[in-house]
């Protein structure tokens, strides 16, 4: 049984789940998906608190 959310219009999907990424400004790998956000993947570095986006591979 899937896990949603609700608001005020009805249920709401949670963000698909993305592997972590490496991190452009520290190297780190230590990095957390975010939110998918057209065709890019926002991600946070957790070491040093970046946020960036990755470009969807196929876009």
């Amino acid at each position: 049984m899937g896990c949603a959310m609700h608001n005020e219009e009805g249920p709401v999907m949670p963000e698909p789940w993305r592997p972590p990424v490496r991190c452009p400004q520290c190297n780190g790998v230590q990095t957390r998906f975010l939110t998918l956000r057209y065709e890019v993947s926002v991600y946070e570095c957790e070491t040093c608190g970046l946020q960036f986006e990755v470009e969807e591979e196929g876009s």
